[in-house]
C-alpha cells in the first residue's frame, strides 16, 4: 500500500487493509441520540396518506384537553368506507437502519386493530414504475386497548427488512440493494372498520446511532495567479496511528457512502462523514462539506498541484482504484 500525506492519503486503500478494525470503532464510537415529539404545538403535523377506501377527514387538530403526557396531544376524527388502509403518515428526519431505532407512538382510539409501520428508503435500487428509489413498509405493533392510551413501536426495523429481502427481489430483481437503508416516514394504518374513527396521538420517539466526526481541518493554501500553482507548505491535519485515523488530532471513524447524486447535506445528515466521488468535488460542493464537517473522496486521475486550493482541501484521500502504482 502506497500512501502520500495530507489529502494525498490513500484512504481508500487504507480502508481496504484495516476495514475490519474500523468497523469495530465505528461500533464502540456509535452512541444513540433521541428524537421525541409531545405535540405541544399548536400546529398539526400527521397527514393523510396512502388508502384503498373512501376516507374523509371530519376533523384534525392538536388539542390540550387531552393526552399521554404534558398538555397537548394530536387529535384526528376520520370516515372510513370498506377496505383493509388508511394510512396517516408523519415525516421524520432520514435515519440509518440499526434495530435500537424503535420508532414509538401513544395512542388513543374508540376502534381496535390500528397498526404502527415505517416506511424504508433502498436509495441504491430505483423503481422502474416510479423512476424513484424503492420503498416498502414494515410493520410494528397493533393497538388493542380501546380508549385507553397504548404505546405502539416499530421494533427490531433493520432485521424485518433482511428478512423481507428475498421478497423485494422477487418484485424487483436480484439487483436489488438494501445497503444504506433509510427511515424517513413513519406511518399508523388508520382503519378499523367502516365507520368514524377518532383518535389521538401523542409522545412520539426514536432512537437513531449517530456516530462521533472529528472536527474539520482548518488548512490554508495560497496559490499565484500563473498556471503554475504553488502551495504554502502547511502541517497535515491526518494522521495515522497505528490503525488509528486522526483529523486534527481528534480520532477520525471514516464513515463512507458511494455518491448517487443524492444531496450532500441529506448524505450528512444520514449519519455520513465520508462521501465517494467518481469526480473531483465541484466548488459549492466543497464549501458545503466545509461547513457540515464531512470529507470526500475522488479519483487519483491529476496532480493534485493543479487543483484549487478550496477544491483539495475537501478530499480526504484520492482513490488509487487497483493501480496503487503511481
Amino acid at each position: 500500500m502506497r500512501c502520500k500525506p495530507w489529502t494525498e492519503l490513500c484512504f481508500l486503500e487504507y480502508v481496504r487493509h484495516v476495514g475490519s478494525v474500523i468497523a469495530l470503532l465505528l461500533l464502540a464510537s456509535a452512541h444513540v441520540q433521541a428524537d421525541h415529539d409531545s405535540f405541544e404545538t399548536p400546529e398539526p403535523s400527521w397527514k393523510l396518506g396512502d388508502t384503498d377506501t373512501r376516507l374523509i377527514k371530519i376533523q384534525h387538530q392538536r388539542v390540550f384537553d387531552e393526552s399521554h403526557s404534558g398538555n397537548g396531544s394530536e387529535y384526528l376524527k376520520v370516515a372510513h368506507g370498506q377496505g383493509t388502509y388508511a394510512y396517516l403518515q408523519y415525516s421524520v428526519s432520514p435515519a440509518r437502519l440499526v434495530d435500537e431505532l424503535n420508532p414509538s407512538l401513544w395512542i388513543k382510539s374508540n376502534h381496535p386493530h390500528l397498526q404502527l409501520l415505517a416506511r424504508v428508503v433502498l436509495p441504491r435500487t430505483i423503481d422502474p414504475h416510479t423512476q424513484k428509489p424503492v420503498t416498502t413498509l414494515l410493520p410494528g405493533t397493533t393497538y388493542d386497548d380501546v380508549n385507553n392510551w397504548q404505546q405502539l413501536s416499530v421494533p427490531l426495523i433493520r432485521s424485518q427488512l433482511f428478512k423481507r429481502v428475498p421478497a423485494l427481489r422477487s418484485q424487483f430483481g436480484s439487483h436489488l440493494d438494501a445497503r444504506q437503508a433509510y427511515i424517513d416516514l413513519v406511518v399508523l394504518n388508520s382503519y378499523s372498520a367502516p365507520g368514524t374513527t377518532s383518535l389521538w396521538l401523542d409522545d412520539f420517539s426514536m432512537s437513531r446511532t449517530t456516530v462521533a466526526v472529528g472536527s474539520e481541518g482548518n488548512q490554508q493554501a495560497s496559490f499565484s495567479g500563473s498556471p503554475h500553482v504553488t502551495r504554502q507548505v502547511t502541517p497535515s491535519p491526518i494522521a495515522i496511528r497505528g490503525s488509528m485515523i486522526y483529523v486534527n488530532d481528534q480520532p477520525f471513524f471514516p464513515r463512507v457512502v458511494k455518491h448517487n447524486g443524492e444531496p450532500i447535506q441529506f448524505l450528512a445528515e444520514l449519519g455520513f462523514n465520508v462521501i465517494a466521488l467518481n469526480r473531483l468535488p465541484l466548488t459549492d460542493e466543497a464549501a458545503l462539506a466545509s461547513q457540515l464537517g464531512i470529507w470526500f473522496t475522488a479519483p487519483y486521475n491529476q496532480s493534485p498541484n493543479t487543483i484549487p486550493a478550496h477544491i483539495l482541501r475537501s478530499v480526504i484521500c484520492w482513490d488509487y482504484g487497483d493501480d496503487i502504482r503511481r
